[in-house]
């Protein structure tokens, strides 16, 4: 079942799916901007627990993640 949410302050909740740990830094940089939050997670249990646990304005994925066979 779908959420619906209105932000009421324009600032987004982002969640990230990104294999590479080492990018999480720069994925930080660019993204937690102008109240912004984002949330990355490079292991599949987590990205997903996080899924399903709240809502989120903005997912993004990698096109490789968890992995690229598990892609």
């Amino acid at each position: 079942m779908a959420r619906h949410f209105e932000s009421t302050d324009g600032h987004m909740k982002i969640l990230v799916g990104w294999e590479v740990p080492e990018d999480a830094f720069t994925l930080e940089l660019l993204l937690n901007v102008d109240g912004n939050e984002a949330s990355i997670y490079s292991e599949l249990d987590a990205f997903k627990s996080a899924a399903e646990g709240e809502y989120w304005d903005v997912i993004l994925l990698s096109l490789d993640f968890p992995s690229r066979e598990a892609s």
